[in-house]
């Protein structure tokens, strides 16, 4: 059980405290102007949007990602934001998990009599932190994702497709916590209706 812990614990160490800066751009001009002739839409160059997030834990911070922004065809950027409940839940069973073990470890290899649980749950936490900070990686990523695209579309309703985007994140994966920032520039085009 304690080779367990042990490997648990150098894999989640050699698999952290990484970060990375991606850029993410378009490569094709959307199919608007296969449909349309150019004095049918106008387009706009959008203003930037700016999105930061962060978890602990693998579990995000910050407000709720309840808005419903999608933008489907957006190349290299995730549709869905990660939630709270399923990050919590793992964490609350990594944490009993790890507890059980560091009671286990205790009475097996040091002849002691096991911690209280609630005292080996309060030693297990960094660890189990870690873990799964690890199994869910992506949780500040996808949150800030999500909500560049409600924010796009929230800034601009005017606008009836977005095109050829373009990225600039930054992550940064530590031991427990996650941060990102992401800049994106659209294009918009606007349809000019006949009257």
């Amino acid at each position: 059980m304690r080779n367990v812990l042990v490997l648990l614990i150098l894999s989640t160490l050699l698999l952290t405290s990484c970060s990375s800066h991606r850029s993410v751009g378009n490569g094709a001009y959307s199919d608007i102007s296969l449909e349309r002739s150019s004095d049918q839409y106008k387009l706009t160059r959008l203003k930037e949007v700016n999105t930061k997030s962060k978890a602990i834990f693998g579990i995000p911070v910050g407000k709720k990602a309840d808005k419903q922004g999608i933008v489907v065809r957006f190349n290299g950027i995730n549709l869905g934001a990660q939630q709270k409940f399923l990050p919590t839940l793992s964490m609350v069973a990594l944490t009993v998990f790890t507890g059980f073990t560091i009671n286990n470890i205790i009475e097996q290899d040091f002849d002691e009599k096991a911690l209280s649980y609630a005292i080996s749950g309060v030693a297990a936490i960094p660890i189990a932190g870690a873990i799964n900070n690890q199994i869910w990686s992506n949780s500040a990523y996808s949150r800030a994702s999500w909500n560049a695209n409600s924010e796009l579309l929230d800034n601009n309703p005017n606008i009836d497709v977005f095109l050829n985007p373009k990225y600039q994140i930054r992550t940064k994966n530590g031991f427990w916590t996650q941060k990102v920032e992401l800049k994106a520039n659209v294009m918009g085009a606007e349809i000019i209706t006949d009257k």
